[in-house]
């Protein structure tokens, strides 16, 4: 039976190539090594938007040594969902918050393998508790709606380099670490679906487990994984505790808003994962607080971590953003600055844009001093 794997509530402009997969607009899934438009029609015609209309833009994934639709085995199908979970670590890390237009979820990334007849219909196979379940449908009687929580006018906007560093680290890192970096990747994008059926506590959970395997924690001990957290998230500057607006008048132990963040969502994390779906538990940060920054610093974590193997090259934008981290920390995030000027106008764009205006002004004089110290070095 003929297969097709794609993403139904996912567009793309133009097709993406790598080593040995491509992703391709549906639109553009027309010549004769991707299939025939007919197949591709067929297909999408059960997946349907908001409104109840046929979804009219998709994105197809294929190997390039399989033609789109044959039968794909185990193996294969199971390389194609590991693509799916690092393209959507990679779109997440690179999406913006609070009124910026490239924002997506891991639902975005929701991976179809579809098995069909071309002609009578399609072949579900689902899970059960107690194993699995197939159902065939005609292709007039099967039909899926996009989620709600999913914006369908998101165009995929991702770190291709982050990408292309990720999948060689999948072929060329030790099976242990790399394994430590997958589980981490998966979970922090299950804490990233923006999906109602799955709580913000489940979410914590999640998120804090990424950290704890990214960073080989091998005890469930907060000042372990505070530590290895500490020793890889250096900015060039760090707010001191004495003038902090979160933690200057708290009674505290901590060196450093980073340390007070880390342990602060691990013990909120730990109410939950010991089933307290409420608590009690007094915390300088709130819950959504804790999950956009744990959204925000967890990529630039991973990117640290692959330069260590090299694998990776830290950028100067990721460096601007391990510089903002405290800041961000710092800040009331959620509530609108007093002044605020516009719907864009929040203190975490204020702080990133100042972050991005001083690290591009700081370059701007340091060229400057360069050329003027060659230029005094010539008229010697």
């Amino acid at each position: 039976m003929a297969m097709a794997a794609f993403f139904p509530w996912l567009k793309i402009d133009d097709e993406i190539e790598f080593d040995d997969f491509n992703i391709v607009p549906a639109k553009s899934v027309t010549s004769a090594n991707h299939g025939s438009k007919n197949s591709i029609d067929f297909v999408l015609k059960p997946y349907i938007n908001h409104q109840g209309l046929p979804i009219n833009e998709a994105v197809f994934l294929f190997l390039k040594i399989k033609d789109l639709f044959k039968d794909l085995d185990e193996g294969e199908r199971a390389y194609l969902f590991l693509i799916a979970e690092i393209l959507a670590f990679c779109s997440l890390s690179s999406r913006s918050y609070f009124g910026i237009s490239n924002y997506c979820n891991r639902d975005n990334f929701t991976l179809i393998i579809q098995s069909f007849d071309g002609t009578n219909g399609f072949t579900v196979n689902t899970r059960r508790r107690d194993g699995h379940s197939i159902s065939s449908y005609s292709g007039n009687t099967f039909s899926a709606k996009a989620p709600f929580h999913v914006d369908l006018n998101y165009t995929l906007f991702f770190d291709e380099n982050l990408a292309k560093a990720l999948f060689n680290a999948e072929k060329n890192m030790s099976e242990n670490k790399w394994q430590n970096i997958y589980a981490a990747i998966f979970n922090y994008n299950h804490s990233n679906t923006d999906d109602y059926q799955i709580s913000e506590q489940q979410e914590l959970v999640m998120l804090l487990g990424a950290f704890q395997r990214l960073l080989d924690c091998s005890s469930a001990k907060a000042d372990e994984l505070a530590k290895a957290f500490l020793a890889k998230t250096i900015p060039s500057e760090e707010i001191k505790i004495c003038i902090s607006k979160k933690l200057s008048t708290k009674t505290h132990n901590y060196r450093s808003l980073r340390e007070a963040w880390i342990k602060d969502a691990y013990a909120l994390r730990g109410q939950y994962a010991h089933g307290k779906h409420k608590t009690q538990m007094h915390t300088y940060w709130n819950r959504q607080e804790h999950l956009l920054l744990g959204a925000f610093v967890f990529p630039l974590l991973l990117k640290i971590v692959l330069s260590k193997e090299n694998f990776y090259e830290i950028t100067d934008y990721d460096k601007t953003n391990i510089n903002a981290f405290e800041s961000l920390l710092d800040a009331d995030i959620f509530n609108p600055p007093k002044d605020q000027k516009n719907s864009l106008d929040w203190e975490w764009n204020r702080i990133l844009n100042n972050s991005y205006e001083s690290k591009y002004a700081k370059e701007i004089v340091r060229v400057f001093l360069e050329k003027k110290g060659s230029q005094e070095q010539d008229n010697r």
